[in-house]
Formats: C-alpha cells, sequence, structure tokens
C-alpha cells in the first residue's frame, strides 16, 4: 500500500496551514488548496488506508504519518492561531460565502489530531487516544447515511466540476449550424438552466454545442436527459437551415435518435408545453 491518499491529504494539511502564516483566516479560505469535495474524498480513502495500516503495519503507519503529514508549522498552527480556539468569527465566513471552507478548516484540525493521537499516544491521556483517534476514525468511514450522501455528492461535484472544465478548455471549433432565432435560443437556454442543465453552464458553451450540433458537452442534471432530448425536437427550430440533418447529428452526439428525441414521454408533457408555448411565440406554423 502506497498510502496515496493520505500522502494527499498530509500535503493538503500542510498547505493550508502555511496559508495561515500569509494569510488572514478568511483569505485562506478563499485560497484552499482543494475544494471541499475534494478534500471529503480524499480524506474519507485516506482513514480506510490507514485503519488497515493500523491493523497490519502500524510502526509504518507512524513514519507514514510523521513525513507527509505531520510537521512543526502544523502543529503550531493548529494549536495555537486564534482561528482554531474560538467560532466567534464565524458570520465573518458566512457573509463572505465561505462557511463551507470554514467548516473544512475546523475539521481538518479534528483530522489531524486523531491521526496524531495514532502516531504519539504518549502525548496524550489513554482516554483521548482511544476515544478521539480509533472511535473517530470509525466514525468518519463508517457506512452512515450521512457519510455516503456526503461522499456521493463529492463525487458528482469533482466530476461535473472537472465537465465544466474540459468545456471551458475545448477548442472552439468552426460551426456547422446557424442559429436564425436567437431570442428563441435564449428563452430555451434560460428554460433549460432552470431545471435540466446546470446554472453555471456558459451562454458561449451551449450556443458553441448547437452551432457544431454536438450536444455531449452540456452537462445535464442526474434523471433529466429525458426532458433534455425532448428540447432538442424544440430547438431545432432555431437553426437556420438543415433542421433536420441538424436534429440528426445532435441526437447522435448522445447516442440517441431524432423519434426517441421526438417521442413525447407522459412524464413531460408539461415541460413539452413550456418548450411549445416558446415555439409558439417565435415561429409561424
Amino acid at each position: 500500500m502506497n498510502y496515496t491518499s493520505t500522502k494527499e491529504t498530509g500535503a493538503i494539511i500542510k498547505k493550508i496551514c502555511s496559508l495561515f502564516n500569509e494569510y488572514d483566516p478568511i483569505d485562506v479560505a478563499k485560497n484552499l488548496p482543494c475544494t471541499v469535495s475534494e478534500y471529503i474524498v480524499a480524506t474519507r480513502f485516506a482513514f480506510i488506508e490507514i485503519k488497515a495500516g493500523l491493523r497490519m503495519h502500524k510502526e509504518l503507519l507512524i513514519q507514514v504519518i510523521d513525513k507527509y503529514v505531520s510537521s512543526e508549522e502544523v502543529r503550531k498552527v493548529l494549536f495555537t492561531h486564534p482561528f482554531f480556539k474560538s467560532e466567534e468569527t464565524r458570520m465573518d465566513f458566512i457573509e463572505a460565502n465561505v462557511d463551507n471552507q470554514f467548516c473544512l478548516m475546523q475539521k481538518m484540525r479534528c483530522d489531524y489530531i486523531a491521526l496524531d493521537l495514532l502516531a504519539h499516544p504518549e502525548c496524550y491521556k489513554v482516554e483521548e487516544y482511544e476515544e478521539s483517534a480509533m472511535n473517530y476514525i470509525e466514525s468518519e468511514i463508517a457506512p452512515t447515511k450521512e457519510n455516503c450522501l456526503a461522499f456521493d455528492w463529492s463525487l458528482i461535484d469533482i466530476h461535473n466540476k472537472k465537465q465544466l472544465k474540459a468545456q471551458q478548455e475545448q477548442p472552439v471549433n468552426k460551426s456547422k449550424y446557424i442559429i436564425a432565432e436567437e431570442e428563441m435560443m435564449l428563452e430555451i437556454f434560460d428554460l433549460l438552466k432552470s431545471e435540466v442543465i446546470y446554472e453555471d453552464t456558459k451562454m458561449s458553451t451551449f450556443v458553441n454545442a448547437i452551432e457544431r450540433a454536438d450536444v455531449s458537452t452540456i452537462i445535464v442534471k442526474p434523471k433529466k436527459i429525458t426532458k433534455f432530448r425532448t428540447s432538442l425536437s424544440q430547438i431545432k427550430y432555431c437553426i437556420k437551415t438543415d433542421q433536420v440533418e441538424w436534429f440528426r447529428d445532435a441526437c447522435a452526439s448522445i447516442n440517441t435518435t431524432p423519434h426517441n428525441a421526438s417521442s413525447n414521454n407522459v412524464n413531460t408533457n408539461d415541460w413539452y408545453e413550456k418548450l411549445q408555448e416558446i415555439l409558439g411565440k417565435h415561429i409561424k406554423k
């Protein structure tokens, strides 16, 4: 076992603690080296590694913690910095929209203490070792409903952020089709963002996907794919020419067919009516 997640968690803790020597706590929260989701995933896997290591190679585990997680700077920051001694300023973090990061930093201290207890129980009382270290790690990796929801949400969040980053970095290819009904397209885009695709999807990303008839780059919310497919049957009317070809290409990009996209599922009747209202405002049949 290479203790990959333990090393990653240690690197995060060391980096965050070093930031406390450069910035005030709110600026630290704004410049964390990872997202809350990434920290949740890293620490969960790290604790699984540590539990296994504690059972099989305790002395080796202590060396790993001392080398990759602990340091004099980490101990000094986590045990003496005013931020970790009081929650009186928490409202400041809420007002700065970094309360989730505040919780991450406070949890980081608890995580570190648990690992330090495992490595150096002689520095603590026996009851603190048993209670704070063993029980803490067990509770963090227990398959409770809360733990599973937090872990699953974190994995989805990480995946979506990677997809969005890929969208933003992808080269803009030459447009294959031309959008004629721009106002109609904007209304459909706003409707999609309200229910079907993520709110941080950029208009430029959406338009680029429509002009290339490759909608695979648009991230659809879980269980909303049927509504998204139905939308394609209406978006085609925004295209200047070759609407049939556009519809075929767009459907193919997400491994479906025009027939499937045009079939109004009984569960999307209300959604289809919303699309029809937009269509009726812009297209005269």
